[in-house]
Formats: structure tokens, sequence, C-alpha cells
């Protein structure tokens, strides 16, 4: 049952996130992002995003480094790719199991009492656009 309702909600936010950003100045959705992203994922793929955050040495596999994914994909950033990776839909070299979180049921809080289907969108179009804006540009 709690791998329905899990398949449920992700394939919720996909749609969801197809909908658009929220309005809004585009600076304030990368801060919002920056800031996440400090919280989650600093930590495996460093402070800049190169894969070298301070646990990634104790990681089987080394953490990509996010600033190339355009880089990787003919100078497009792989937004829906990136999406599906972070909210668990896409199984990727390195996540596993269970070594990435799955950041589409972590951004829920636990206990509330109404749909959070929004914030979670939100959170992870935050975290896309903070993704996006680090790409380097060679």
């Amino acid at each position: 049952m709690k791998s329905l309702m899990a398949v449920g909600i992700l394939v919720s936010l996909a749609a969801l996130a197809a909908s658009g950003p929220r309005q809004g100045p585009s600076g304030e959705r990368v801060e919002n992002g920056r800031r996440l992203y400090a919280v989650y994922c600093a930590s495996c793929h460093g402070r800049a995003g190169r894969g070298d955050g301070p646990v990634a040495g104790d990681l089987k596999v080394a953490p990509v480094d996010l600033t190339r994914l355009a880089e990787r994909d003919e100078g497009r950033f792989p937004r829906d790719r990136v999406h599906q990776s972070i909210d668990g839909r896409l199984k990727t070299r390195g996540h596993g199991t269970s070594e990435m979180p799955v950041w589409g049921a972590t951004f829920q809080v636990s206990g509330s009492d109404h749909d959070q289907e929004r914030e979670v969108r939100e959170r992870i179009l935050d975290l896309l656009s903070y993704l996006e804006s680090i790409q380097r540009q060679e």
C-alpha cells in the first residue's frame, strides 16, 4: 500500500512539475534552491556542487559533479532527468537503492494534515533552478 501511494505521489509530482514554476522572481527561486541544496545535498555533492562533499569519500560511488550536468548533455541542462533523480523516479548510477535519499518523500512534513504535493513540488523546482544556475559556462 505504501509503495502504491509513493508511486501516486511521484506521478503527481511529475505532473505538477510539468505545469511550470511558480510566479515570482527567478532569483528568489534560485536562492530558495541554494538553501535547500546546502541542507540536503552539499554533504555529498560539496558546497560548490563538484562532488567533493565531506561524506563523498565514504560513499561506494563518488557523487556526480553537478556543475557539469549541462556539459554532459550537449550544453542543455537536463531538467527532467535531474528532477526524476531528485524525486526518486529515476535510478541512477551511484544512487543505488538508498545512498541518495528520495527527496520527494523527504521534503514532506511528518504528521501534517494537509496535502503537501505543492510544497514538495516547489522545493524540487527551487532546487532544480539552483542546480541550473551553477552549470559551468565553458
